[in-house]
């Protein structure tokens, strides 16, 4: 399929919000605009359909370390947390949310909206790095900048740096998955703790830890309690705040 007819795919993709880019595609190799109205869920990622030993190369290191986190939320299936293993690479956590697979409903998620209201940082300043030699460290060009990476949603090494990858930030990188049967189109790689305060507070960073509030706590001579219940959410509710919850 040439790009006119994966253009004129996408475009069938934002007019019918929940169009897979296969059916879209489909679709236009057929000369007809007629889209399933109900289509099929998201795909599992394939991260998660995968044994947990068998990491792919981290999109910061490069080594073949990158394995799901203990934090990632199995429900959402637009959104993947990841950990590298490799102890000479500082990028621990690391969030990689899908941005654009054409349709509306991504666009609109909150954590989509918090990506697109803070955005890249080119201008990092040296007083936030670290000092030390290892595999990445903050401040240091991402393996995936340079190199194929795979695609945590369709398994495939089909995702390079998207056109509106701004490469001056080393902490985040926009990746476009090249697989035409994958309904994935950009996502935003994203590094959430690498050690340095600097990143935990980047707005990025810190909105989209606010998309989920702690619940009211007791006040105590002017310190505030949470007891064990209070920080603790089902995986249901952490969806729908990530979905549709208001802007922190």
């Amino acid at each position: 399929m040439g790009s006119s007819h994966k253009e004129a795919a996408r475009q069938l993709m934002r007019e019918h919000p929940g169009t897979t880019f296969p059916v879209a595609k489909r679709a236009v190799a057929r000369g007809t605009a007629v889209i399933p109205q109900s289509p099929a869920p998201h795909p599992i990622p394939w991260l998660r359909r995968t044994v947990r030993e068998n990491p792919a190369s981290c999109y910061f290191c490069g080594d073949d370390a990158l394995i799901r986190s203990g934090g990632d939320l199995s429900v959402d299936r637009r959104r993947v947390e990841v950990y590298c293993n490799n102890d000479q690479c500082d990028a621990r956590e690391i969030e990689v949310i899908v941005v654009d697979d054409g349709t509306e409903d991504t666009a609109a998620r909150t954590d989509v909206r918090i990506l697109a209201e803070y955005g890249p940082i080119v201008d990092r300043p040296a007083s936030s790095l670290i000092e030390e030699i290892g595999d990445w460290i903050p401040g240091a060009a991402p393996a995936a900048r340079a190199t194929t990476s795979v695609c945590l949603f369709c398994g495939e090494p089909t995702c390079g740096p998207a056109p509106a990858d701004a490469a001056g930030d080393t902490g985040r990188i926009r990746l476009r998955c090249n697989n035409s049967h994958c309904n994935v189109i950009d996502v935003e790689v994203l590094v959430v703790r690498d050690g340095t305060p600097w990143t935990e507070g980047r707005g990025d960073v810190h909105g989209l830890e606010k998309i989920v509030p702690r619940r009211e706590g007791t006040q105590v001579g002017g310190a505030t309690f949470y007891t064990p219940a209070a920080l603790r959410f089902t995986a249901e509710e952490i969806l729908v705040r990530r979905v549709s919850g208001p802007m922190p």
